[in-house]
């Protein structure tokens, strides 16, 4: 097993139970580990998506499906840092504005 597929392994087994937690009443999606965990995942993923098609392909996609591929990537980069990172931030008391890119305590 590569390193990457181990890395998104864990990622993906650690967001499941923590959505297990969350149906089970045990957890908030406002929780800090779950929010941590969301952005590393959707970020790692996204970097994953754009890195792997666009850089390696696939002989068996046409050139098109692995742009819109790359494409998907970086939306859920910019899901993780318009989405997630404004709410993680906030949890230790700095506001970041992902629109204006200002930072204030």
């Amino acid at each position: 097993m590569k390193l990457h597929h181990f890395i998104l392994l864990i990622l993906k087994v650690s967001m499941v139970v923590q959505v297990g937690l969350i149906f089970a009443k045990v957890q908030s999606e406002n929780d800090i580990v779950y929010l941590i965990s969301d952005f590393l995942f959707k970020t790692l993923l996204g970097l994953f998506l754009c890195v792997f098609f666009f850089i390696n392909g696939s002989p068996s996609f046409d050139t098109w499906d692995e742009l819109f591929i790359s494409f998907g990537g970086a939306l859920l980069i910019f899901d993780a840092f318009y989405s997630v990172m404004p709410k993680v931030l906030a949890k230790f008391n700095v506001f970041f504005n992902p629109y204006t890119l200002s930072v204030s305590r």
